[in-house]
């Protein structure tokens, strides 16, 4: 009973019948295929190994990116203080460019014009929004490209200061100048770089028990803040999706397609 309801259960439960949806084909670089279903003439993997094959796919300088060509204008907007220590060519932006260019191979490769900003004494988001802004307006000439904008960690570390200013840079590089920029913070980095004293020249060093985060950060940075970012797809299907209708929305532009 439930209240005055007589409620009468079934002894024999719903048996519903399973429909399995197979994963389609995926064409990589060098149209390199991928399959769970045994395509002929396509590397196979199981559904269990099918992310870490994607993953090592992408990262082999023999497949890369499906999307491959030359890029166009390039920015890698850093903090004064972040590139002085580790955040130059010789660490993170070297590391940066080299997984860059194994998963995307063109002819003159990813080379961004590295603009620094003064960060010293600038901890609220609009003073360093404002900072960035005038350091692309003295040193770019014309429109158009792709930024890689890093944020440094001191600013107000509130989450919503910090998407606040995401908002103001991106918003503001693709309406007045049409770059289309893309944010990562300088958090990772700090935790990851250590600094050696000893030695005949002082230098920073990735930290041994950091190597495997800071890694898969630099991997996580060329796909998602580089290359998508450029428009560069990692894959196309080669078979259909099993749906009547998809729809894609497009959060930096407003946009939805169905």
């Amino acid at each position: 009973m439930y209240g005055n309801i007589h409620l009468v259960l079934s002894r024999q439960p719903i048996i519903v019948d399973h429909r399995k949806i197979t994963v389609p084909d995926f064409v990589f670089g060098n149209d390199i295929e991928l399959s769970v279903r045994k395509t002929p003439g396509a590397q196979h993997c199981t559904v269990e190994e099918l992310g870490a094959k994607r993953k090592a796919l992408l990262s082999d300088d023999r497949v890369g990116f499906y999307t491959n060509a030359s890029f166009e204008r390039q920015l890698y907007i850093v903090p004064q203080t972040i590139y002085n220590m580790y955040g130059n060519e010789t660490y993170f932006l070297k590391d940066l460019s080299t997984q860059v260019n194994v998963m995307h191979r063109c002819e003159n490769g990813w080379k961004p014009i590295i603009i620094t900003y003064d960060d010293r004494n600038k901890r609220n988001a609009v003073e360093i929004g404002f900072e960035i802004l005038q350091e692309v307006e003295n040193k770019v000439r014309g429109k158009g490209g792709y930024a890689l904008v890093m944020l440094p960690s001191g600013v107000e570390r509130l989450k919503r200061q910090h998407d606040e200013l995401a908002a103001l840079v991106v918003s503001e590089l693709l309406s007045n100048y049409e770059i289309t920029a893309s944010i990562i913070h300088a958090d990772t980095l700090q935790e990851s770089y250590g600094y050696n004293r000893n030695g005949p020249r002082p230098s920073y060093f990735v930290k041994p028990e950091r190597m495997g985060k800071y890694k898969g950060y630099i991997r996580g940075v060329a796909i998602n803040q580089v290359l998508l970012n450029n428009e560069r797809w990692p894959y196309v299907l080669k078979t259909p999706l099993h749906a009547d209708i998809t729809v894609g929305i497009d959060v930096k532009r407003q946009v939805a397609g169905f």
